[in-house]
């Protein structure tokens, strides 16, 4: 999404700073806020993330909020980038805490520890079961194709349910079309 950042000192004698970026594509250097409010959501995080301490636990609500699916899948690559992180070459030994709803941040864990690009004993991903009060978290299984084991019932809703009935609904829709295109 940016290509390139710069970022300005306002004066000399305050620590203020603007921050422009060229995105992807564009000649034009804009101010953060007018490429998307989420990315400037997200930018404080990849700052954190990347200047935490050896040894830190960074926990996170839905870094992915706000951003293009798109965006949150390149994201879960730089949350994987974080947390294989070196420094003088040692590891940086950062550990992530993420809470996500999004199907492209998870799908794209998934697809790296299928490509081997992340061990799946790095990854506790959990599930949080409400059918009782209080809610159990749940350990989700991912095995080393990145399969989710005991993946919960619609968790992202019915995906082939939805693909099935507009298929269905569509091809009644075009029956429809051509029964009146055959009256007149």
């Amino acid at each position: 999404m940016i290509e390139e950042i710069k970022v300005n000192q306002l004066s000399e004698s305050r620590q203020e700073y603007e921050v422009r970026v060229r995105t992807k594509g564009s000649k034009d250097w804009v101010d953060l806020p007018d490429v998307g409010f989420g990315v400037s959501q997200v930018l404080p995080v990849l700052v954190q993330c990347f200047y935490a301490p050896p040894g830190s636990i960074i926990i996170m609500e839905q870094p992915e909020i706000h951003l293009h699916p798109k965006a949150q899948a390149l994201l879960a690559d730089v949350m994987i980038d974080v947390i294989n992180s070196r420094e003088n070459g040692a590891d940086r030994n950062i550990q992530l805490i993420i809470e996500t709803h999004s199907e492209h941040f998870l799908r794209r864990l998934q697809r790296r520890i299928a490509e081997d690009a992340l061990e799946e004993d790095s990854v506790s991903a959990y599930f949080a079961n409400n059918d009782r009060t209080p809610a159990k978290l749940v350990p989700l299984e991912i095995d080393d194709y990145g399969n989710i084991l005991n993946w919960p019932d619609d968790f992202f809703g019915d995906e082939m349910g939805d693909i099935t009935a507009q298929a269905k609904a569509a091809m009644k829709k075009r029956m429809r079309d051509s029964d009146e295109e055959a009256l007149e």
